[in-house]
């Protein structure tokens, strides 16, 4: 498994995602929103570092979001949890059903940040509440090493963060940012499908977003829709990279193997 436990005694979870990008390598995951525990389970056993629940643009059932933790922990991967907005009940359900990465959406100010980050870390770092029940599934001292294991990605996703990254990333309980390139196309005049053509302005926005990262001694990543762009995202310095999603993956395999299935019919009428 990517989580491992560390020692006999102290039982520590390590966070082998957020371990992977402390060591400057990528962290490679994937986006999923058909609420399939099943389908979670094998996405993460084909080796991606993290498996992301979407709560912003898909609706997750509560007991399919639980049992989904634990097939993305069996399949031998990282649990994430996009929360829907920012808001502290939400991200402290997410966290105390077992997350180890939150990612906050259209986060545009250093106090956008700073709220986010409160209600992931406990007292005194933080706000978030003790009782997590279910995240005790890591052991019963969680309390004593979560605020160190779980990463906090916030997203980069309009003008407004772009002029304010560096002190996003400046407050000490976020551990890094996402990209999210369409919402910033929209931000900066362009159109969503633009979005990965690379508009001169967008990349010069990446461009900051890298130098903000290195700044603060943060973790940069962006949104990928595919492997081809994701491994071209890692090569100019992102770490924390997605190749899409499990609904688009889904489309893109049975309408490949369609087409060339009628191809061959084509070819025999």
């Amino acid at each position: 498994m990517r989580g491992v436990w560390e020692g006999r005694a102290a039982r520590m979870y390590v966070n082998e995602a957020r371990a992977k990008l402390a060591r400057g390598e990528p962290a490679i995951g994937m986006s999923c929103g058909l609420e399939s525990p099943t389908g979670c389970e094998l996405i993460a056993r084909s080796g991606y570092d993290w498996v992301m629940l979407e709560g912003q643009h898909w609706v997750w059932d509560w007991s399919r979001f639980q049992h989904a933790i634990v097939s993305i922990l069996q399949g031998g991967s990282v649990p994430f949890a996009r929360v829907s907005h920012n808001d502290y009940a939400e991200i402290g359900k997410a966290l105390d059903a077992g997350m180890l990465g939150i990612v906050v959406p259209m986060i545009h100010t250093a106090d956008d940040a700073k709220k986010a980050g409160d209600a992931v870390r406990f007292p005194p770092r933080g706000t978030r509440s003790l009782g997590a029940t279910h995240a005790t599934r890591y052991g019963a001292d969680y309390s004593t090493w979560a605020d160190d294991e779980i990463l906090l990605m916030v997203q980069i996703e309009s003008a407004s963060a772009i002029e304010n990254c560096e002190a996003i990333l400046a407050d000490p309980n976020v551990d890094g940012c996402w990209v999210g390139p369409g919402d910033l196309a929209v931000s900066m005049g362009m159109s969503a499908p633009d979005a990965p053509k690379g508009h001169p302005d967008q990349e010069a926005a990446y461009l900051q977003v890298l130098s903000a990262a290195r700044t603060t001694g943060k973790f940069s990543g962006i949104s990928c829709r595919t492997g081809a762009e994701a491994a071209r995202r890692i090569e100019q310095g992102f770490q924390f990279v997605t190749c899409g999603s499990d609904a688009n993956q889904l489309r893109q395999a049975v309408a490949g193997d369609l087409e060339i299935a009628r191809a061959a019919t084509r070819g025999s009428a």
